[in-house]
Parts: C-alpha cells; sequence; structure tokens
C-alpha cells in the first residue's frame, strides 16, 4: 500500500512535469506578481515643456508671414503711380491748395457785414519815401503819382505840395476835387475830401474813414449853447481829451477856417467856426503812431473840410 501510493505520487510529478513548458516552474507568490515595463519604456503623452515649444514655433511661423504680407503690401503700395493708393484715388497736393485758396476766397465773398473788412496781414505795408516828395508809397498809390519822381506832372511843385493845397499831382492846374482820387463826404452840414479807395460811414454822431489798411480817421462835431471867448477853447479842448495839454497843440490855420488847433504829431485838429459856437475835430488812429503812413493824405482831407 505504501509503495503504491510512492509510485502514484512519483507518477503524477513525471506526468506534470512533461505538460509543463520546458523552463518553466511553478510560479511562486512573488513571481506571480505582475511585472511592470520601466518607464523609459513606456509610452507617454508630450511633456509639458514639448507644448511651449511647439507653440512658441507656431508663433514664430505666424509672425514671419505676416512680415512679408507686410513687405508685399509695402512694396506694391510704393510700386503704384502717384496720386493712387490701393486703387483709392487721391487729388494731387497742387489740386489740394488750390481748392483751399478757393474756400478761404469764397468765405471771405460770403461776408457782407457793415464793419471795415480787416486788412490783409500779410501784406506788407510800404513807407518808403524814394523820390522824397513827402508821400509815402501808399500815398503814391492813392494818388496815382510816380512814386521816382518828387513831381510828378513837371509843374515846379512837389507832390505832396499840390495835394496839400487841393490839386491833382498828375495834371498843371487841376483841383483835386472833381478829379477821380477823391471823394467829396457830407456830415453836418460840413464836407471833405477823402480817397476813392476808402470807404466813409457814420452813425449820425461820427463819421469814420476805413483805409484798408488798419488805420481810421473819425470826424465829430460839437456845437456850443452860446459864443465861446478864445480863453475858454483850451478847456473845450481838454473836455475832449483830458490827456492834452496846452504844450502839446499848436495854433494854425487852413484855407477855409481861422481858429484851427492842432496836435504835435499832426494826428488830431480842432477846428472852430467863425462864432466860435462849433468845433469840429479830426482824428488820426494809425495802426503804428510812430509811422503814420498816411499823414499826408489825413492833412489834405484837414485842409479841404469846408461848412
Amino acid at each position: 500500500m505504501i509503495l503504491k501510493n510512492y509510485m502514484q505520487n512519483n507518477f503524477m510529478q513525471g506526468f506534470k512535469k512533461q505538460i509543463q513548458p520546458q523552463g518553466s516552474a511553478v510560479p511562486s507568490e512573488e513571481s506571480q506578481k505582475i511585472h511592470i515595463m520601466p518607464g523609459k519604456f513606456q509610452l507617454s503623452g508630450p511633456k509639458k515643456g514639448n507644448k511651449l515649444f511647439l507653440i512658441l514655433i507656431l508663433l514664430l511661423v505666424i509672425l514671419f508671414i505676416t512680415l512679408v504680407g507686410l513687405a508685399v503690401l509695402y512694396k506694391s503700395a510704393w510700386s503704384q503711380p502717384a496720386g493712387i493708393v490701393n486703387n483709392v484715388n487721391i487729388a494731387p497736393i497742387e489740386n489740394i491748395n488750390t481748392n483751399t485758396d478757393t474756400n478761404i476766397d469764397a468765405n471771405v465773398n460770403l461776408d457782407t457785414s457793415d464793419s471795415p473788412s480787416p486788412s490783409p496781414s500779410a501784406e506788407a505795408l510800404d513807407f518808403s519815401d524814394l523820390d522824397n516828395d513827402g508821400l509815402t508809397g501808399e500815398e503814391e498809390k492813392i494818388f496815382s503819382t510816380n512814386a521816382n519822381s518828387p513831381d510828378t506832372d513837371s509843374d515846379g511843385y512837389r507832390d505832396e505840395e499840390e495835394i496839400l493845397l487841393g490839386y491833382d499831382p498828375r495834371w498843371k492846374d487841376k483841383n483835386l476835387e472833381g478829379s477821380d482820387l477823391v471823394n467829396v463826404y457830407n456830415f453836418l452840414d460840413v464836407d471833405l475830401l477823402y480817397p476813392v479807395s476808402w470807404q466813409a460811414t457814420d452813425n449820425g454822431l461820427i463819421a469814420s474813414f476805413d483805409t484798408k489798411k488798419s488805420d481810421v480817421i473819425t470826424f465829430t462835431q460839437t456845437s456850443f449853447e452860446q459864443n465861446m471867448d478864445r480863453a475858454d477853447l483850451m478847456n473845450v479842448i481838454q473836455i475832449d481829451d483830458p490827456m492834452i495839454f496846452e504844450s502839446d497843440l499848436e495854433e494854425t490855420k487852413t484855407k477855409n477856417y481861422e481858429t484851427v488847433y492842432k496836435t504835435n504829431n499832426g494826428l488830431k485838429y480842432y477846428f472852430f467856426s467863425n462864432d466860435l459856437r462849433k468845433m469840429l475835430i479830426l482824428s488820426y488812429e494809425p495802426a503804428d503812431i510812430q509811422s503814420p503812413i498816411y499823414l499826408s493824405v489825413f492833412q489834405m482831407m484837414a485842409n479841404s473840410l469846408t461848412l
């Protein structure tokens, strides 16, 4: 019986060895554990650093494509004919300037206000007296005289002398009044001459003469209720202008007035009627008080004043 059991066990063990694969053994407790492949042989997803690197490469490619596109557009724009950008017609520079000037002129022409038009600041005034006849370059223009000859009509009198005496300096023995150089303005029953190129207006109390060059000449009249004494004339003048003193005035006369006072700088005249019942004031307000450009014209106006 013992022998029988021993033989059976040996037979079974030999049978198991025959059916078990060569080199295999009965798995032990440790051998039955699952073996895991080392990490370096495992397949894994992309690392974080690799993602950033790919994004950077992508951005560089996009930037390169953008720069190439801009360069192509820039080259295309410069290679097109002048005045056309991206098939949009643009007026040439000279047309733009012409249109701008036209608009400015239109705005000026549309100004219909009664106020004196401003003088062109860009135009230089001619203060010169090349021929030493007493007239500035601007006054030579007003009276159409020869700026290079002190005696335009060659009658032996300087152009300024003729104008102050009421003669046309262009012709011998011809009066200034009635010529095409001056107009007659009547204000409060008083007449005086002024250049045809100037504009004369009044508000019933004061008459103004716009020279078109920022200088302004005004004229007004004052009446007294009773006759004045010659001793009172200075007081009357100071009532008009408290800044004027007797030393600032000189007494003179014109062909139409016997009692006349004018300031030493020649910019203001006070005329008194023969009965001393009226005082006429003629004032010149130049843009530059040191260099009045129309002083001879102003003196001509003063000499022409008549009741």
